[in-house]
């Protein structure tokens, strides 16, 4: 084998060296490319996660807007927004805090945590908290670790037991205005970032708007349902009333009727005995008498109807002064207690000692306790009537009572027995005179004195009406 010369070896030591050289350039060169695609790959990975945390933050809200958008019941609203938050977290607890109008307290509303039954409900005074800090100056907090932030309320840590660390809290705003918070915690340090915080006030935002959309929904729910009770209630009222009014024109049309009868009576016992004062002057004292009576009882009549006119234009004058009830009662009394013998009643009077003094008119008060002798005398077959008279310091006022063992009044005519025309189902068609006109004209006038008149009754056991009045000042 020849051997090769020294300029051949060092030919091929060249061309070694070249391609040693040339094997390092193409070592380096596949290494940056090795990084290339080494960091290309890391980049597409993180840009594959963004993108799957994007799309998972998209699809938290399209449901949770979905949700929204299917129910406006409040309580519902809240549940769904702190599950879908914890879930897409997986954080500890989640709450949320609406602001009250009236106290400007935060109140906890709903929250998702082991202590919840605790938390829920609870109050933080304005600016209490890091809660109430973000509801006074409406910016979002990411806080790393509660122990370095002196705005953490540590009363959350004692009451629940619960270590929080993290918290991140936003504000919920709707019109210009924070209405509350929306909270995550966890007890892990800087447990949630900036990408958390992004996710978080867009669902903020949305949530806020369902929570104002079924605010809204629930304050028109209650107008209409307090509306649709209003009209129902306006319709009984319409109802009661027209019933009343086919009630009142069929009183009417019987006092008319009953007036006519009242009128008639008199008229013609005055015709008749006229025309036998004609015939049979000789008798003319004993016609007289008569005709006397009956035109007393037409003047009493055309008197009854004249003062419902009045007070239905309320011209009635009334002159107050001081007046002894004892002595009003002793007057009516006297005037009755012949009319009250003639039917063998007993009449008793039991004033009151010392005499009590009211504030009335004289006049009207006569009228008004001799009506209620009237009626006494005449609903009282046999047995007693007593009057008596009595102080009632504590309300201001003396009281007048007549009471009758008479026929009594049937429960069903009491709320009815002041109303005009109204005399009771079964007098109605007796033979005991009256018009249904005393009772309201006496209640009119003790109304004009600011008094009081109330009855009770039993059928078969009597009655007994009370006028009170104010007593006059000394």
């Amino acid at each position: 084998m020849k051997e090769k010369t020294r300029e051949q070896l060092e030919q091929e030591l060249k061309n070694l060296r070249q391609q040693v050289a040339s094997l390092k350039a193409s070592e380096a060169r596949w290494r940056q490319t090795e990084k290339a695609l080494i960091r290309n790959l890391e980049e597409r990975l993180v840009t594959e996660e963004t993108l799957r945390q994007r799309n998972r933050e998209l699809t938290l809200l399209h449901r949770v807007g979905q949700t929204f958008t299917a129910t406006l019941d409040l309580d519902q609203v809240f549940a769904v927004i702190l599950e879908e938050v914890r879930s897409l977290l997986e954080v500890v607890a989640c709450s949320l805090w609406l602001i009250d109008p009236e106290t400007e307290e935060l109140i906890c509303r709903q929250v998702t945590d082991p202590q919840s039954k605790i938390v829920n409900g609870w109050r933080l005074a304005p600016g209490q908290g890091i809660a109430g800090w973000v509801a006074q100056h409406g910016e979002s907090v990411l806080v790393g670790d509660t122990h370095t932030d002196e705005r953490h309320f540590k009363g959350v840590d004692r009451q629940t037991g619960l270590l929080l660390r993290s918290i991140l809290t936003v504000p919920l705003w709707v019109k210009q205005e924070v209405i509350g918070v929306l909270q995550v915690v966890d007890e892990k340090i800087n447990r949630f970032n900036e990408t958390d915080l992004r996710l978080l006030e867009p669902l903020a935002a949305s949530a806020a708007i369902a929570i104002e959309n079924a605010r809204l929904y629930k304050q028109v729910e209650s107008y209409a349902v307090e509306m649709a009770q209003r009209v129902a209630e306006r319709t009984q009222e319409l109802s009661t009333a027209y019933e009343q009014l086919k009630e009142l024109d069929k009183l009417k049309s019987r006092f008319v009727t009953d007036i006519s009868h009242e009128l008639r009576t008199p008229v013609t016992n005055i015709k008749l005995y006229l025309h036998l004062l004609q015939k049979k002057p000789h008798k003319s004292e004993r016609y007289l008498v008569v005709i006397n009576e009956q035109t007393e009882r037409l003047m009493n009549l055309v008197e009854v109807i004249t003062d419902l006119s009045r007070l239905d234009l309320d011209e009635t004058k009334v002159k107050f002064t001081a007046v002894n009830l004892n002595d009003i009662a002793r007057q009516v009394i006297a005037a009755h207690r012949s009319r009250a013998e003639a039917s063998d009643l007993e009449l008793i009077f039991d004033p009151a000692q010392p005499a009590p003094s009211v504030r009335a008119d004289p006049n009207q008060l006569i009228r008004v306790i001799a009506n209620l002798m009237d009626n006494a005398v005449n609903y009282t077959p046999s047995g007693q009537i007593r009057v008596s008279t009595h102080i009632n310091k504590e309300q201001g006022q003396a009281c007048i009572e007549v009471q009758d063992t008479g026929m009594g009044i049937d429960a069903e005519d009491l709320p009815y027995i002041f109303d005009r025309f109204y005399r009771g189902r079964g007098v109605g068609s007796s033979t005991i005179p009256g018009n249904g006109l005393g009772l309201s004209i006496a209640k009119t006038i003790i109304d004009l004195h600011k008094g009081e008149i109330t009855v009770e009754s039993q059928v078969n056991k009597g009655s007994t009406f009370t006028v009170c009045l104010p007593l006059a000042k000394t």
